[in-house]
């Protein structure tokens, strides 16, 4: 199976790049220490290097670099992004990744994917194939030693603020009830760019609220709703305003549904 080949060094290095320095930090679905430590090159999961490559694709940054061989001709984005797609798809229906901890990593990135008529669904549905996964391991368990800067701490709280972004886009219930959570919210005010990507998901959640099925005749949200300066606060030097103030703009109530 193709998807089961090494993307060429000179595509996935660059996008390697491009994912960890522009959507990693953000959304720290990867923990970049231990997936760029590795002293095999063969032992990484080549279903983990081609999803951070889907994602990273769509940076304007990495059209230089769709290539999928070596000697391979160069993609639009679309296309690289659709090939790759395609195979993971693929790869994942037939369990052919074989770590947890990387199927469920795999899955989330790939629910960042949208393409087709059916995009929105079936990115809907990696989410919670990887969020199932999650449950089975128990990241949404306290173990003990384990802190908020974890990287499986923050790996369940990235499923947990993909879920509310999943629900509002496609009208759906949300899949984590923050009920059957045994963990911490890590404290948003010392997360960097992933605390600002907390407190807004935070916001979204509040704003879910409102149209559920059960929920009152309240009009929703009218005062007091906090501004994106009041998020991020006085510490801002690993934030992306410009990917970030865009999604705080989105959570007002009466923008989803």
């Amino acid at each position: 199976m193709r998807a089961c080949d090494r993307l060429p060094p000179t595509t996935r290095e660059p996008l390697t790049e491009i994912y960890f320095s522009k959507v990693n930090h953000i959304i720290p679905l990867v923990d970049r220490e231990a997936f760029t430590s590795t002293l095999a090159e063969n032992s990484k999961s080549v279903f983990l290097e081609r999803a951070i490559c889907l994602v990273a694709a769509k940076d304007r940054d990495a059209r230089p670099h769709l290539r999928l061989a070596v000697d391979g001709s160069l993609l639009p984005a679309r296309e690289f992004c659709s090939e790759i797609y395609k195979g993971l798809a693929a790869a994942m229906d037939a369990d052919l990744e074989t770590d947890r901890l990387a199927r469920i990593r795999v899955l989330a990135l790939m629910s960042l994917h949208c393409e087709g008529y059916e995009g929105a669904e079936a990115a809907s549905l990696h989410l919670c194939q990887a969020i199932h996964q999650a449950q089975t391991v128990g990241l949404h368990l306290d173990r003990p030693g384990r802190t908020s800067a974890d990287p499986l701490v923050k790996l369940f709280w990235c499923l947990w603020t993909l879920d509310k972004m999943h629900a509002s886009i496609g009208g759906r219930p949300v899949l984590l009830a923050d009920r059957d959570i045994g963990i911490e919210k890590p404290d948003t005010k010392i997360q960097g760019a992933f605390g600002v990507w907390l407190a807004i998901s935070d916001l979204l959640a509040t704003v879910i609220s409102f149209y559920r099925p059960s929920a009152g005749t309240t009009s929703g949200w009218e005062e007091g709703f906090p501004a994106f300066e009041d998020i991020v606060g006085d510490d801002a030097h690993d934030v992306d305003f410009a990917s970030l103030g865009v999604f705080h703009a989105s959570q007002r109530p009466g923008r989803f549904y």
